[in-house]
């Protein structure tokens, strides 16, 4: 029987709530003595004390009402109030610090937004308008020296146009074939 097991039992048999099996297996748990060293004897007399308790209890407090309070939300108040008094004040709360993985949640959020607005100038934004092109001329060296380029641009038309010389006149119904 375990300790936690033998109280239950105990506290049991001396209210008379054991019954049956139950009942039987204590008796005779209680022959061979019990766990904590308590004798027959013994647990006869709690019996006996617990018992003449409760008809004392039971008949005092069965001649004598209970009182009735005249103001019970006076008295309620007064009892919170002597609670409050007597209950230590507790700490005010600390300052609310934003969680680790809540700050990197938002800084992920904000790059992944930058991100995407890059991607968004650099890949998207010359595709909505198609008729400009963006473009960089890098060199305007040819193999043949007989053959020069030349960027020119015009900052009030907004255009760049590579100028070719040296090249051999094409007309144009053989340029179209």
């Amino acid at each position: 029987m375990s300790m936690k097991l033998f109280e239950e039992q105990y506290t049991a048999w001396i209210d008379g709530r054991l019954t049956g099996e139950e009942l039987a297996a204590f008796e005779a748990q209680l022959e061979r003595g019990l766990p904590n060293g308590v004798t027959k004897a013994q647990a006869e007399a709690d019996r006996a004390a617990v018992r003449q308790l409760g008809v004392l209890l039971r008949g005092h407090y069965a001649e004598v009402p209970a009182p009735v309070l005249k103001n019970a939300d006076f008295f309620n108040q007064q009892v919170l109030r002597q609670i409050e008094a007597e209950t230590p004040p507790t700490a005010p709360p600390a300052a609310t610090v934003i969680p680790w993985p809540f700050r990197r949640l938002v800084w992920g959020g904000l790059g992944s937004l930058g991100m995407a607005a890059l991607l968004f100038v650099t890949l998207v934004l010359p595709q909505l308008h198609p008729g400009q092109y963006y473009a960089q001329i890098l060199q305007t060296q040819t193999g043949d020296p007989s053959i020069s380029a030349v960027a020119v641009h015009s900052e009030k038309e907004n255009v760049t146009v590579l100028w070719i010389d040296g090249l051999d006149y094409v007309p144009a119904k053989k340029a179209k074939n």
